[in-house]
């Protein structure tokens, strides 16, 4: 049987990777696809095209396999093979990460079908190890990211690779977003609503939150809500944004929590939309409103997108025009008065990515073959961190003491 698994990091609650996978699940069934989604966390699922994976879960598969014993990879490898069952030799494994890639290929390599890696994050750290073998998927063409940005990014420092040679392929998804009751009204005939698409424990939301506040404080006599689409697991995150404002009069902050689908009654109601990679997109080519683009770690101000700017995800200038620079710009008539610049960017819909996607990695004559993956090893001093406590409990305790001690701890390391 010809079959499309997918391998991604999470699926749990709401995120670009999880409309991605609900979107390409829906495509390569009609392709004659029988999809088979796994992913590394448990936790409730919003997406009811995603939730018959429930039972799929491999926390391991959060992790790059050299954090665990041969033994514990193999039965893993098995596990998962075994949820998979017979496959015909043109059946595809994507996989959405850095540590997705490396299981994908020792199940590929098992199974002796194509392997893709096709990497969402906006940022990868790579060990050099880790480098040789993404360098390996990129001479093979089976490898992908979102931009030419991340893509040359996962060689650094190691490789070098020109933005030519960068395979990009769109995950830009149009139907987050349908016309379904919302009755909650955030704006008004006197204020400004600053909007935002995406998970609260996004890099850049604190910083431009915190710059927002700058902002709301010296227009003071100026009414601001502040619409917030999106969620987090996370409480102490949610209660630093709602301490944040409030010794603010002037400004509203309305968080949404996860919600899917997205009604377009809510997000209409923006003004000005601020965000990074989907997010922005969304605000800025499905509903045409001014969006500020920044960077999706920082928090730094890019451009306004469509009109200054195509990039969604990274800071490559070394301008310092402030948030604030943007919004006054915006509100002096910016966009009205250069429409034709916010028309040339069209939107694309996924099945012609996929179809896209399919003629440059799935339909091409290169012989099978695979890199030796438990080759790799731990280099750096957080992954060494996992190795030795994944090898020692496996990985439901290092997912804990992930969570409880390592990532706290993340910066340091």
């Amino acid at each position: 049987m010809k079959k499309y698994i997918i391998l991604a990091y999470n699926i749990t609650n709401i995120g670009g990777e999880h409309q991605y996978c609900r979107n390409k699940i829906v495509e390569v069934t009609k392709m004659g696809y029988t999809p088979i989604l796994f992913s590394g966390n448990n936790g409730p699922i919003y997406i009811p095209e995603l939730q018959k994976f429930k039972d799929n879960t491999f926390t391991a598969l959060k992790y790059p396999p050299y954090c665990f014993t041969k033994s514990r990879v193999k039965q893993t490898v098995m596990q998962i093979v075994n949820v998979i069952g017979d496959v015909s030799e043109d059946s595809i494994i994507e996989c959405l990460s850095v540590a997705g890639t490396e299981w994908g290929e020792l199940i590929a390599d098992f199974l002796n079908i194509k392997s893709l890696g096709f990497i969402l994050d906006e940022k990868s750290n790579v060990s050099k190890q880790e480098c040789s073998f993404l360098f390996f998927k990129h001479k093979r063409k089976e490898l992908a990211s979102i931009s030419c940005t991340t893509y040359c990014n996962l060689f650094k420092p190691y490789i070098k690779i020109k933005s030519a040679e960068a395979n990009v392929i769109e995950a830009f998804c149009t139907n987050s977003i349908e016309s379904i009751p919302y009755d909650k009204e955030i704006k008004t005939n006197d204020n400004v609503v600053f909007g935002s698409i995406g998970r609260l424990e996004k890099g850049y939301v604190w910083p431009v939150l915190c710059e927002l506040k700058k902002y709301c404080l010296l227009h003071s006599k100026q009414d601001f809500a502040i619409l917030l689409i999106g969620g987090t697991t996370n409480n102490k995150i949610l209660n630093q944004i709602k301490k944040l404002f409030l010794d603010v009069l002037n400004v509203q902050v309305h968080i949404t929590g996860y919600i899917y689908p997205i009604p377009y009654d809510l997000v209409s109601q923006i003004d000005i939309a601020i965000g990074t990679a989907g997010g922005a997109e969304i605000a800025a080519l499905q509903l045409n409103k001014p969006c500020i683009s920044v960077d999706t770690h920082t928090g730094t101000p890019i451009g306004i997108l469509n009109y200054t700017t195509k990039e969604t995800t990274y800071s490559n200038s070394n301008s310092n025009l402030s948030l604030s620079y943007y919004i006054d710009l915006i509100n002096k008539g910016f966009c009205y008065n250069n429409s034709d610049l916010g028309m040339s960017y069209s939107v694309t819909d996924l099945s012609f990515e996929v179809e896209k996607q399919f003629k440059k990695f799935v339909y091409t004559d290169v012989n099978k073959c695979f890199y030796d993956v438990m080759l790799l090893k731990a280099e750096t001093l957080q992954y060494l961190i996992y190795a030795v406590i994944g090898k020692t409990f496996g990985p439901k305790i290092l997912q804990y003491l992930h969570r409880r001690i390592i990532h706290p701890l993340k910066k340091y390391l």
